[in-house]
Order: C-alpha cells, then structure tokens, then sequence
C-alpha cells in the first residue's frame, strides 16, 4: 500500500515518504533491536514490493517525528513498538536521535552501545 506522509522540507522541497511494513522479518519486528550501526545496515539491506537493497534508510528525526503524529492514521503499515524508541538517522556526538512512540518525546541514546527499534523508510 501507498501510505504517504508529508515531512518537513528539504533541499529539494518537500518528500514524501513510503513507511515500512511492520512485518518485515528481521527489520521491524518487535523482538528485534539493534544498535544504530546495525540499524543503518539492516534499512540500507531491506527490499519490499518491488524495491531493491539500498532505497530504504533511517528516518531523520523530523521524519520520525512526523511519523508519530500522523501513527493512528497510518494503515497497512503495522504497529508501533510503544513501550521503547525508534533510530533515526540525526546524529548527535557519539548519539543518535530517537521518538519514543508511547509518549511522543525526542532523546538521544548511545549509538554503538543502546539498542532500539527501527522503521524503515524511502523517498518517493
């Protein structure tokens, strides 16, 4: 399914983005968590419907951010893991950027010792 978001702008205006099925074995399933290297590398692996290995990637954190205020009205994409957080790819020192989807507030944790969970997305 085409469920599109709009995000904030970016060089180039604005973008849309294709959410992550919830399903993908390996990826986004609930059990799973990873530390941000393994998450860039397990988006930067994923192909779904006719897409191939290197259009998935790490949301930015405005991304991210507007994925959490529009999740009720996304179908088709999944569950959200509430009880934890989810990477983007916006990098702070040796931490990157995070939403907790329970409680909707942005933090940043340790990129190569913390695990989270991750939602893929690609520009459309």
């Amino acid at each position: 399914m085409n469920n599109r978001i709009t995000s904030p702008t970016r060089r180039t205006g604005q973008l849309g983005v294709l959410l992550l099925a919830a399903a993908t074995p390996g990826v986004t399933q609930t059990s799973n968590k990873y530390t941000w290297d393994n998450a860039l590398l397990a988006c930067a692996a994923y192909s779904q419907a006719g897409t191939s290995a290197g259009q998935w990637r790490l949301p930015t954190i405005k991304e991210l951010e507007t994925i959490y205020s529009k999740k009720s009205q996304l179908t088709g994409v999944g569950s959200f893991t509430t009880s934890n957080g989810y990477w983007s790819v916006t990098e702070y020192s040796s931490y990157a950027w995070n939403v907790n989807f329970d409680a909707g507030y942005t933090y940043y944790i340790g990129k190569s010792y913390d695990k989270n969970s991750v939602r893929c997305v690609r520009d459309i």
